[in-house]
């Protein structure tokens, strides 16, 4: 890996332990397919996705619905995201909606 691409994944990794220290011990990492979910909610299905960014970005929710897809295809239904951000102290809730799997299969093509 790079060593700016390492740097910016660093530093990711600082402001989502930083922000939310309690995190690592109420939910878990699930790495599958070649995804990894820094914070997954197993108990109420809810990813969570934690931007260093100051500001939204449509690539943000396309994450995290490919990450949707992924779990669909391994029979885990009824997830949603919390993509939050920090740095403006601000949430965005994405939920799975018609079309989605669409959409995804789209992108991957």
């Amino acid at each position: 890996m790079p060593t700016a691409t390492s740097d910016i994944v660093a530093e990711g990794k600082l402001i989502g332990e930083t922000s939310y220290q309690d995190r690592a011990q109420k939910y878990t990492e699930l790495e599958i397919d070649g995804i990894k979910i820094d914070y997954y909610d197993a108990k109420n299905h809810v990813i969570h996705e934690v931007k260093k960014s100051d500001k939204v970005e449509y690539a943000h929710s396309a994450q995290v619905k490919y990450y949707m897809y992924i779990l669909q295809k391994h029979g885990i239904s009824g997830v949603s995201a919390l993509l939050e951000y920090p740095k403006m102290r601000q949430r965005q809730i994405i939920e799975w909606k018609d079309g989605d799997r669409n959409e995804v299969e789209t992108w991957i093509r």
